[in-house]
C-alpha cells in the first residue's frame, strides 16, 4: 500500500484536505473521477487502514496485483455462479475488516470520469450499506484541477457520517447521489497561478536537466497514455502504470553507471528530487497549464 500513497504523491503537486478523517474504521463512499487513481490519492491522505472495493479486472497479471493487490475485489458483472459465490464472498469481508480496524472505500458510481456532475448510482452499494452492522457511511468529494497532468493538484472534502433512511433501494439510491453532492462542488475553482519571468528564468536550468536525465520517465509515460488512454480519466493511471516500470530501469542503469562514475549516480538523485519539487513552479512561472 505504501508504494500507492508515494505514487500519488509524486505525480500530484498537492492533495488538499477539508475535513477530517474519523478515528474509528468505516465505511466511505466517494464520488469517482480519475480511474483508479482515485483510490491512490484518497490513500495518499488516509492515516489508518484502508482497502478499496475494486474490479478484479485491475488484479488480472502480476505486475497488477503489485499495485492492486489486498483489496476486496469483485466482478463487476458477474458471467456465472462461480463469479456471483466470489464477490458473495469478498463483500462478506467487509464487516470483518471494519472490526478488525480497517475502514473500506466504494465509488458507488461504479465507473469514472472527468466530466461535470455525478454517473448513475449504482445498485451494489445500496446492498453493501444494508449488509453493515454499522449503518454508516463517510462521503468523500474529489476535485481535479487537471487529473491527467502530472504534477497537478487535488482538493478532496470529506463530510460527516450519514444514515440513510429511506426503506426503498430506489429512495437509497437517490440519498446516496444527494449525500456524494453534499461533499462534491462542480464549480470549485483551483487558484489560478501568476507567470513570473524571474522565477522562470531561474527554474528553467534546472528543469532543463531534469528532462534530460529523466527523459524516459518523461516521454514514454506520455505516450502510453496518448496511445492507450481512450478517455481523460485514465490518462494518468496508463501514465502510472508505464512510468514505474521504465524509471525502476532507469535508475537501475544509473546505479549500474555509479560504480564507475559516482558522481552520475549522485547529480541524478538531486536533479530528480529537484526536478520533482520544481517542475509545477516552473509550469505555472511560464504559465503552462
Amino acid at each position: 500500500m505504501g508504494i500507492l500513497k508515494l505514487l500519488a504523491k509524486v505525480y500530484f503537486n498537492k492533495i488538499e484536505v477539508k475535513g477530517a478523517f474519523p478515528t474509528k474504521a468505516s465505511f466511505y463512499i466517494s464520488n469517482h473521477r480519475n480511474g483508479a487513481v482515485d483510490g491512490f490519492v484518497i490513500l495518499s491522505v488516509f492515516k489508518q487502514k484502508l482497502i478499496s472495493i475494486i474490479g478484479k479486472n485491475l488484479t488480472n497479471n502480476a505486475f497488477m496485483k503489485w499495485f492492486f493487490g489486498g483489496q476486496i475485489e469483485i466482478y463487476r458483472k458477474p458471467q456465472n455462479m462461480e463469479e456471483m459465490r466470489h464477490n458473495r464472498k469478498e463483500l462478506n469481508r467487509i464487516n470483518t475488516e471494519i472490526e478488525n480496524g480497517t475502514s473500506v472505500l466504494m465509488f458507488p458510481e461504479g465507473t469514472s470520469h472527468l466530466n461535470k456532475g455525478l454517473l448513475p448510482i449504482k445498485k451494489g452499494v445500496v446492498h453493501v450499506y444494508s449488509s453493515l452492522k454499522n449503518q454508516e457511511m463517510i462521503p468523500i468529494g474529489l476535485h481535479y484541477e487537471k487529473g491527467w497532468s502530472f504534477r497537478s493538484n487535488v482538493f478532496i472534502q470529506i463530510g460527516e457520517p450519514v444514515k440513510l433512511s429511506g426503506e426503498e433501494i430506489e429512495e437509497r439510491m437517490e440519498e446516496i447521489k444527494t449525500t456524494l453532492e453534499s461533499v462534491y462542488d462542480d464549480e470549485y475553482k483551483f487558484t489560478k497561478p501568476k507567470k513570473s519571468i524571474f522565477r522562470s528564468f531561474i527554474y528553467s536550468p534546472i528543469i532543463l536537466v531534469f528532462f534530460i536525465f529523466n527523459l524516459p520517465v518523461m516521454c514514454i509515460p506520455y505516450f502510453v497514455g496518448k496511445k492507450f488512454a481512450d478517455d481523460k480519466n485514465v490518462i494518468a493511471l496508463w501514465r502510472i502504470l508505464s512510468g514505474v516500470p521504465v524509471f525502476i530501469v532507469q535508475s537501475l542503469i544509473y546505479i549500474c553507471l555509479g560504480f564507475t562514475y559516482p558522481i552520475i549516480l549522485g547529480v541524478y538523485a538531486i536533479v530528480t528530487i529537484m526536478g520533482l519539487l520544481l517542475y509545477r513552479p516552473w509550469k505555472d512561472a511560464i504559465g503552462i497549464e
